[in-house]
């Protein structure tokens, strides 16, 4: 990593000293990827405790744990195992389902990407219908979720007469190409983040 040019830390992750020279308490999210569910677990709580508002994504071997690292503070618990069995499975069952989604999800020739805008009240999108963006001809992306901001629902398959709000979230697919238009359709004036980088813990 150091020939690289990569930042990093050696030492104990669920050690608080460690964490804070990682910086932990600047940080906006975590991802902790230790082999033992059970390091994995002492991670998550030490970092919620240093970072409460911190967003965390941990890796467990064993759908039992699943539960468990969630109730000691992670976000998201993701199970590569769980992940690449399905993946197996939908290859053999519904191979051309699984050639499509390696296609929009940038594992084939073509490049896509799916990504998330989060509307303020700078977006001139903001109080128009997706109807009236023409977002699909004026960008080439599509729309493929919204998350209402008030009741956190999603609607999976959102009307042109969908009116769009402030802090609504918007699950877009497109070209890189696509996403940049998408952007520039938007026209929000983005707050610059606030903490630090992502980390991986490993």
């Amino acid at each position: 990593m150091a020939e690289q040019g990569h930042l990093y830390l050696v030492g104990e992750a669920s050690d608080d000293e460690v964490l804070e020279g990682a910086g932990i308490n600047r940080a906006r999210g975590l991802v902790t990827a230790v082999d033992s569910d059970a390091d994995n677990m002492y991670v998550v709580l030490s970092a919620r405790t240093l970072n409460p508002s911190l967003q965390i994504v941990a890796r467990a071997n064993l759908d039992t744990s699943i539960r468990k690292l969630r109730k000691a503070g992670a976000d998201q618990v993701i199970s590569p195992y769980g992940i690449g069995g399905k993946k197996m499975a939908a290859l053999l069952v519904k191979p051309v389902v699984s050639d499509y989604l390696d296609v929009v999800t940038g594992g084939g020739q073509l490049e896509f990407r799916l990504e998330e805008f989060t509307l303020n009240n700078t977006c001139e999108a903001v109080g128009r219908t997706i109807g009236d963006l023409e977002i699909r001809r004026q960008t080439g992306a599509t729309i493929l979720g919204v998350k209402n901001a008030a009741s956190g629902v999603f609607d999976t398959n959102p009307s042109p007469d969908h009116k769009l709000r402030v802090d609504d979230a918007l699950i877009a697919i497109g070209t890189p190409e696509n996403i940049a238009g998408l952007e520039e359709l938007f026209a929000c004036s983005l707050p610059p983040a606030k903490g630090g980088d992502y980390g991986v813990i490993d």
